[in-house]
């Protein structure tokens, strides 16, 4: 990450700095900068209520919309509605580093709640399973 603005949420898999909160935006998005570890994933899930925005700024990543794949490169952008299943995941063994617009805000917050999580109520399916649809995060996979 470039500079110190914003929170940053550290996991195994990926780093995600949150640049704009929803309430710093009234709500309309939350912008986040991704930098997502040669080793991530993301099985395929869908929002019912809100779209996002990625922009590839370093590294390939191959994203799964419905049936279709594609593979972005720096400097594509890819746009996913409401109701879109879709995935992705990293390619070549290299880290990619990605803007991400959720809209609306909000985003930021499942973040903040999942970095307080336990052990336990990760490994609880109806616990996560329940945090999720407060996120708007419907798991297909």
């Amino acid at each position: 990450m470039n500079n110190d603005q914003g929170t940053a949420y550290e996991w195994q898999s990926d780093t995600i700095k949150v640049r704009l909160t929803g309430a710093q935006t009234q709500g309309l998005f939350t912008l986040t900068e991704d930098l997502m570890k040669p080793i991530f994933t993301l099985g395929r899930h869908l929002h019912r209520t809100h779209a996002e925005t990625f922009y590839i700024l370093e590294g390939e990543v191959e994203f799964r919309l419905g049936s279709e794949i594609r593979i972005l490169r720096p400097g594509t952008t890819l746009h996913v509605p409401p109701n879109i299943p879709h995935g992705l995941r990293v390619l070549n063994g290299q880290p990619a580093r990605l803007l991400m617009l959720y809209s609306p805000g909000g985003f930021d917050q499942y973040l903040a709640e999942m970095k307080k999580l336990s052990n336990a109520q990760f490994e609880d399916e109806e616990f996560m399973k329940a945090l999720d649809q407060k996120y708007d995060i419907i798991q297909l996979e």
